[in-house]
């Protein structure tokens, strides 16, 4: 595997907000062709309803894992009760059940975005679609590559790592992000090979609320990147 740098953290609503800010979401070059048609609203599968039956589809292939989710913690018991509910409903049943819950939001706001419970300007930013994901880090590597700031990267400046064609910013892949996550031996967890409740932002925690980033730093893993364990879910480059 290439050399690979990755962010300490996850990318804050502070952060994403001079995405924002910036125009981001009106320039076409820093988004995907489908991508950029998602934002035209000519693409509208992108989000909690597709995740949602994906995660249908899943436990519908493999139904003993709602009662293993259950045992594990990762589902709670009205949680498991509401999936054996839904996949008894047709294709099309728990589909329009989803759009009922989740309508298709406009595509100039984050899903959440008026909750002020997910949006602190040091919590992660959720309810971005894999698109806008990777809008910010297409929109973020110019920023770096054009700032002129005096800011290094292993001593060599941004800017000159940057406009190099080497270099790029973007979500990491599937592959750079477990390496990162589990080290070169590794980890069951991004801190070591057992479960405590104490390093990470889990059920088991009872925290039940998005957390600052960075607020276990005892929880890093190996390459002293933090909350890749618990809090939110993460986008990655590839599938």
């Amino acid at each position: 595997m290439a050399s690979f740098y990755l962010a300490c953290f996850p990318v804050t609503n502070a952060e994403y907000n001079c995405f924002i800010q910036a125009g981001g979401y009106d320039t076409e070059h820093y988004w995907t062709p489908t991508g950029w048609q998602w934002r035209q609203r000519h693409v509208e599968s992108s989000g909690l309803v597709e995740d949602a039956l994906a995660r249908r589809q899943s436990f519908l292939n493999n139904p003993a894992d709602i009662e293993k989710w259950l045992k594990d913690g990762r589902l709670t018991p009205d949680d498991a009760d509401t999936w054996r509910a839904f996949l008894r409903l047709s294709g099309e049943e728990a589909r329009q059940q989803l759009l009922q819950a989740f309508p298709i939001q406009s595509h100039d706001l984050l899903h959440y975005r008026a909750d002020p419970a997910y949006n602190a300007p040091n919590q992660p930013v959720v309810g971005v679609t894999w698109y806008e994901a990777m809008a910010y880090g297409a929109w973020l590597h110019k920023q770096l590559a054009t700032s002129g700031q005096p800011c290094t990267l292993a001593g060599v400046p941004w800017d000159t790592l940057l406009t190099s064609g080497s270099w790029q910013v973007r979500l990491p892949t599937e592959a750079e992000w477990e390496w990162a996550a589990g080290g070169q031996k590794p980890r069951r967890y991004a801190w070591g090979q057992t479960f405590t409740v104490e390093l990470a932002n889990t059920l088991e925690g009872r925290v039940l609320a998005l957390s600052p980033v960075g607020a276990y730093p005892t929880g890093a893993a190996a390459c002293g990147a933090l909350d890749m364990s618990g809090n939110v879910w993460e986008w990655t480059h590839s599938l």
